[in-house]
């Protein structure tokens, strides 16, 4: 069985060297056409032979006959994991996540549904516990991205690879992330009244929240109340699990930092560090998800992970090399 990463280079060499964009702008002027030169070699790269793709499998929905969607993958299965709805070349998908999601429930056992214009690709999952499609892609590839990172990720659809279970429970946590984040930022970029009444109540003041006391503590929840609450909670929990950043930490993770806003990929105020017993992390949107490498400098020893990318260091300053 091939590594990931293998995978991934093959399905890049494939797309450099059949000229998908070339191919849309100049022979996809309808969705058949857009099927035959962009959709099923792609599909191709990932596996898929012609045979593997059903064509018009059965989707009614809503009490109407006739429904089909263009490709559905059995996977070895009775009935198809994988769904394929198909647009064409160019066409904005924003308007039709609704009419894949129809034949996601429609299609009982489908895990995964994909929908696509030949150049991009969304893929969408399976709710936890419940045979509905998620509104939103967790993952969405593009012919021309060409990071190695998002390469992996689409090669775990290959044929050969392809653990379906796998794929939607990260999905779901993914998505489960996601929502908390926006759930988190909205409530505290505009407060509820029950988060301005708890906040009042563990103040231990005894009496009623009033009109006046509630505005007041409105204008006190801000920016600069959230970062001295963090602030302690990392001061807190550094101290009690005996977590010290060293000058040295601190020095590599500047290095890194250099490095990364250099390649003109991250800018400055996306990277950050979180101290931790069993390492030291480096990562984007101080998300542990996003995580661009791992440290371990003490009296045994330094090194460093990248992904599954592991070596040993003597000083800071080789951590340039890794560039």
């Amino acid at each position: 069985m091939p590594s990931q990463l293998q995978v991934a280079k093959n399905i890049l060499k494939g797309i450099e060297e059949r000229g998908f964009k070339k191919i849309g702008k100049t022979r996809c002027k309808n969705e058949d056409q857009t099927k035959q030169f962009l959709i099923i070699p792609f599909m191709d790269l990932l596996g898929y032979s012609y045979m593997d793709l059903i064509p018009e499998y059965d989707a009614d929905y809503d009490g109407k006959k006739g429904k089909r969607v263009d490709y559905a993958i059995k996977l070895g299965k009775r009935e198809p994991e994988i769904i394929i709805e198909c647009k064409s070349y160019g066409k904005n998908l924003d308007r039709h996540t609704t009419q894949l999601k129809e034949y996601f429930a429609n299609t009982s056992n489908s895990k995964i549904g994909i929908l696509t214009n030949g150049i991009e690709y969304r893929f969408y999952a399976s709710k936890e516990r419940h045979p509905m499609m998620h509104n939103n892609p967790f993952f969405t590839f593009e012919i021309g991205d060409d990071d190695i990172s998002a390469l992996k990720d689409l090669a775990r659809y290959h044929k050969e690879i392809i653990d379906v279970q796998a794929i939607v429970e990260e999905a779901n946590e993914i998505i489960f992330l996601r929502q908390f984040n926006e759930a988190m930022f909205l409530e505290l970029s505009n407060p509820s009244r029950d988060f301005v009444k708890n906040i009042y109540n563990k103040m231990g003041i005894g009496s009623r929240m009033n009109s006046d006391m509630e505005s007041k503590l409105d204008k006190m929840i801000n920016l600069h109340s959230f970062k001295d609450a963090i602030d302690r909670m990392v001061a807190e929990r550094a101290a009690n699990g005996k977590i010290v950043t060293t000058k040295e930490e601190l020095n590599a993770y500047n290095i890194i930092r250099t490095l990364l806003v250099q390649s003109n990929k991250l800018s400055s105020d996306r990277i950050s560090y979180r101290d931790q017993k069993t390492a030291f992390s480096i990562l984007v949107d101080n998300n542990q998800r996003k995580n661009i490498c791992d440290l371990k400098i003490n009296s045994k020893g330094k090194s460093i992970s990248i992904g599954s990318f592991k070596t040993s260091f003597k000083n800071v300053d080789d951590l340039v090399k890794l560039k």
